[in-house]
């Protein structure tokens, strides 16, 4: 079977697809979105004469490693975006923070005023951590939006080189591998800088 998917690229394609790690629903429809692009992409070669789906195929390559990259990074986000949607339903933080106003501006006990303004620096802290984090997963659909687009563009050139033959596809296949690797590292960047946030994706924040 593992033999038959490394020589049939419709299996192999179809395997890969079927393996992936569920996403958070958030992520789930922009990134089929983005994996539609791949597979029409597929469709297209799958249709093509050899010479042409040979002369296509580092360009089909770029194309898959990036569609398993951005599936990676929603993969790793999905953890966070768990953690946001189980935090708001335990507990509207904005509720506490309005409460906890009117009662310091009602109570006249020191003590209790400091105890209940030191609670309200805790909820204050939590809800910035929270803004942080909704911050960070809008910046992720931000780049599944841009890819998908790109892959959009990517696909609409390949048909029209498609259109003017194999001399055509030959002189322009290096830029669109040039187009791919540069959005490739475009997502490097994005989780590298992501790293440096004090937000760790993998073990998200304890309250």
């Amino acid at each position: 079977m593992v033999l038959n998917i490394a020589r049939d690229p419709s299996l192999k394609i179809t395997y890969q697809i079927k393996s992936r790690k569920p996403l958070a629903p958030r992520f789930e429809t922009k990134f089929d979105q983005i994996e539609n692009w791949q597979i029409k992409l597929y469709n297209i070669l799958a249709a093509a004469k050899p010479k042409v789906r040979r002369a296509f195929q580092p360009v089909q390559f770029e194309v898959n490693k990036l569609t398993a990259k951005v599936h990676d990074l929603c993969w790793r986000n999905s953890a966070l975006e768990n953690y946001r949607l189980v935090q708001n339903q335990k507990e509207d933080l904005e509720a506490e923070w309005v409460t906890l106003n009117q009662e310091i501006e009602k109570t006249s006990d020191l003590l209790m005023r400091k105890s209940l303004v030191q609670t309200l620096g805790d909820i204050e802290t939590r809800m910035k951590r929270r803004q942080q984090i909704t911050m960070l997963l809008e910046q992720v659909d931000a780049q599944m939006v841009n890819v998908e687009k790109f892959l959009e563009n990517i696909v609409t050139e390949i048909l029209q080189l498609q259109a003017l033959g194999l001399d055509a596809i030959e002189k322009d296949r290096g830029r669109l591998i040039d187009k791919l690797q540069r959005i490739s590292k475009q997502i490097d960047q994005f989780e590298e800088n992501q790293l440096t946030n004090d937000i760790v994706i993998s073990n998200p924040p304890v309250e």
